[in-house]
């Protein structure tokens, strides 16, 4: 009997299923933070339940395009034996933003309201998606086989001359 995963619908967070860690990684976020930025648009101008579903939907699949390699690349940008410190500071931006997050969050919805608090961060969706296709370096791509002429003649090899 096959055990059951339960890691269904890893493929889009999980860039190994993909083709490699970083192999994607430029696009995907470049694509993510337009469809975060989507989702947010769709919070600020809804308000319908099915419209509110559809829109946390959207900003979800940017969501997931995001910390799906966003791990992986800060790896693989550290030097070799400092990935755990990129880790580290990656960690406690995290930290700090989600400490910030919620003081400046409820001054904007306080002064501004919900529209403007959710435009907001979609504006600043769509401004990080454009850096991330210019920064983000590709992975290497993968060693390719010699093409055919390369492997040598197709005449048949010559004997081996007598050993001396």
């Amino acid at each position: 009997m096959r055990r059951r995963s339960h890691h269904r619908g890893r493929a889009a967070a999980d860039p190994a299923a993909l083709g490699g860690p970083a192999r994607h990684t430029p696009p995907a976020l470049a694509l993510a933070h337009p469809l975060f930025a989507a989702g947010l648009i769709g919070l600020a101008l809804t308000c319908t339940l099915p419209a509110l579903i559809a829109s946390v939907a959207v900003k979800s699949l940017g969501n997931l395009l995001v910390m799906g390699r966003i791990y992986a690349l800060v790896t693989d940008l550290a030097p070799p034996g400092a990935s755990g410190r990129y880790l580290a500071v990656f960690g406690t931006s995290w930290g700090v933003a989600g400490t910030l997050a919620p003081v400046l969050g409820t001054q904007l919805l306080a002064h501004a309201g919900t529209t403007a608090l959710w435009s907001a961060m979609a504006a600043f969706c769509a401004l990080l998606a454009a850096p991330h296709l210019r920064v983000t370096p590709e992975a290497p791509r993968p060693p390719q086989p010699p093409a055919p002429e390369e492997y040598g003649s197709t005449e048949p090899a010559a004997a081996p001359g007598p050993r001396r």
